[in-house]
């Protein structure tokens, strides 16, 4: 969207999304409609892709294809889907990527999302060479984007959802302090923050800024 980011820089974005009387293409041709990529090396880290599982996720310089269905394929065509993103860009293994469509927790992965220091951007629309894949008589592709946002909190690109921080998507901003507690205490590198600077808060308090800002 313009913006390029950096390792230790945490960012969300959001945009949503429409297909058309979207048509899946032959041969095994999965266009990307949507990436972070680098500015220099071509690093591809994640690419929103449609296959016939519907859209799904690729972190191509790591795990390739996720499991995850972002949108099912019965679900792609002739609505609006809200899509949210919450990156902690790292090469190490405080980085986060978490994905939101329609309020609902997609993705919530964690450790290294980068390779180097080359900046990343999010780039969206059609990307021509795999649509071209599919060869002559190929169905034409339309796609619309609105609300691209980019921002230093949750709040500044949550205009369609929720900002309580719950994992399963619900309506609810009410977090269990157990749960936040047991946040905290599952990831060593989150429990060794907060207890080398607590700064006089409750690790339930420390786990709910760090989760949902």
């Amino acid at each position: 969207v313009g913006t390029f980011d950096r390792p230790g820089n945490d960012v969300w974005y959001s945009w949503s999304v429409y297909h058309q009387n979207y048509k899946f293409l032959n041969g095994g041709v999965s266009p990307i409609h949507g990436q972070f990529k680098t500015m220099n090396t071509g690093h591809q880290y994640a690419f929103f892709m449609v296959e016939p599982r519907g859209m799904v996720i690729s972190m191509d310089e790591f795990e390739k294809v996720r499991p995850e269905v972002l949108i099912p394929a019965n679900q792609l065509s002739n609505q609006w889907h809200d899509i949210r993103v919450h990156a902690k860009w790292s090469t190490g293994a405080d980085g986060v990527f978490r994905v939101w469509v329609n309020g609902v927790l997609k993705v919530n992965r964690r450790g290294p999302n980068m390779k180097d220091a080359d900046p990343v951007a999010f780039r969206f629309g059609i990307y021509a060479p795999q649509i071209n894949r599919a060869g002559a008589g190929r169905p034409t592709q339309v796609v619309y984007y609105d609300e691209l946002m980019r921002g230093g909190t949750c709040q500044s690109v949550s205009q369609f959802m929720a900002c309580g921080g719950n994992t399963d998507g619900a309506s609810s901003n009410v977090f269990q302090t157990t749960d936040l507690n047991n946040y905290v205490n599952k990831y060593g590198d989150l429990l060794a923050a907060y207890n080398a600077n607590p700064g006089g808060q409750s690790k339930a308090t420390w786990g709910k800024r760090h989760y949902c800002d």
